[in-house]
């Protein structure tokens, strides 16, 4: 209806060191162009390139909208202990 959409990246570079953290950019689609409403970064950092969020929940409670952003890897990280099955996580 809005023609808005919410287009998750998984893993940008910070600024500060070399760590990632993953965003949300909230997008109007017009035709075949679209314009950029607003960027969000997550509250939370990787130390690896190749891991970041997987996929997402977007969803509204109470008038607040909320994201639950699906991490790659068990326990939000890579080598062996992202191999651990059952430690999933979301943040």
């Amino acid at each position: 209806d809005t023609d808005t959409f919410l287009i998750v990246r998984e893993a940008v570079p910070t600024e500060e060191d070399e760590t990632y953290t993953p965003s949300i950019v909230e997008a109007q689609l017009k035709g075949d162009t679209y314009k950029i409403l607003q960027e969000c970064q997550a509250d939370y950092t990787f130390d690896n390139d190749s891991k970041g969020w997987e996929g997402g929940l977007y969803f509204s409670r109470n008038g607040k909208r909320f994201f639950l952003g699906l991490c790659e890897g068990n326990h939000c990280e890579g080598g062996s202990k992202g191999k651990e099955k059952g430690n999933g996580m979301t943040i």
